[in-house]
């Protein structure tokens, strides 16, 4: 408990009915008043408070235990780090705070910047955070090649596009005119996710009923517009190839269709399979659509 009040003398508890007052104790009893009143008082900051009861000196003790307590200072009395203001300033804040920073910055704490983005330096070990500069230099561009096959059909499945099943008034079957209504006889599309250069290859040939003559065309597309077309009269399978330069967004279609001369009523049929993409990379950036 803290200390008793300067000038403050024992009080006298034990008066009986035959004792004399003198002027000791009258001016025992004004000078403890007075000592209550503004007599200095030590208080006893170490003394933890134990309950919610206890006498003035032990209240106020405990008073100062619980300040030092609150501000984590040596003395209960010493100035805080902040303030109640200041702490709410900083906890409604979002720039500024703890020195954090958008950048690749040693011991910093990360902040998005205005755009909602922030940096990192390069990833060193597996655990690390990947850059995406880092990421673009494992995946890098598409490069046209042959290390790495992206099947755009069922790899060896043949597909069937015949006039017989499905007859038209004209001599040949129109091209396909959506470039995303898969059909694996006559139209197929892969999006392209990274920029570079892909190979586009596939295989088709074309078979005529009886003495009947025709042609089977094969062609690739970008966004719509022709790259390459091709033609065949042959029952034998050719391989088409050409390099398509892409950026990330473009969509690559094949597609097929018959051109018959004489009798649309025969069976004249085409061809087609293994359409495929060539890279010299794995091909993460393409999709099936």
């Amino acid at each position: 408990m803290s200390t008793a009040p300067q000038g403050w003398q024992n009080p006298k508890t034990n008066w009986q009915a035959a004792d004399i007052v003198h002027p000791s104790d009258l001016n025992r009893i004004e000078g403890n008043i007075q000592a209550i009143e503004s007599g200095s008082r030590t208080l006893i900051p170490s003394q933890v408070p134990t309950g919610n009861s206890g006498s003035l000196q032990q209240i106020l003790s405990w008073f100062a235990n619980r300040i030092r307590a609150i501000t984590g200072a040596t003395n209960w009395y010493d100035a805080p780090a902040t303030t109640l203001a200041a702490a709410r300033s900083h906890i409604d804040a979002t720039s500024g705070i703890h020195g954090a920073t958008s950048s690749a910055t040693a011991n910093r704490l990360i902040i998005r910047d205005g755009s909602g983005r922030a940096q990192v330096a390069a990833p060193l070990s597996a655990s690390d955070i990947a850059t995406k500069g880092y990421v673009d230099s494992l995946v890098g561009t598409l490069q046209a090649g042959t290390g790495y096959t992206y099947f755009v059909t069922p790899d060896g499945v043949e597909f069937l596009l015949s006039l017989r099943d499905d007859p038209i008034a004209a001599v040949y079957r129109n091209w396909v005119d959506s470039l995303t209504a898969r059909d694996w006889r006559s139209n197929v599309s892969v999006r392209v996710l990274l920029g570079g250069t892909i190979r586009c290859s596939a295989q088709h040939r074309f078979n005529a009923s009886g003495s009947d003559s025709g042609s089977a065309y094969l062609r690739v597309l970008k966004n719509g517009a022709v790259i390459q077309e091709w033609s065949i009269t042959s029952n034998s399978y050719v391989t088409r190839t050409v390099d398509v330069p892409v950026n990330p967004g473009d969509i690559i279609t094949f597609q097929q269709r018959i051109n018959v001369i004489t009798d649309v009523n025969q069976s004249h049929q085409a061809y087609w399979h293994n359409l495929r993409i060539l890279t010299t990379q794995p091909p993460l950036g393409l999709q099936l659509i």
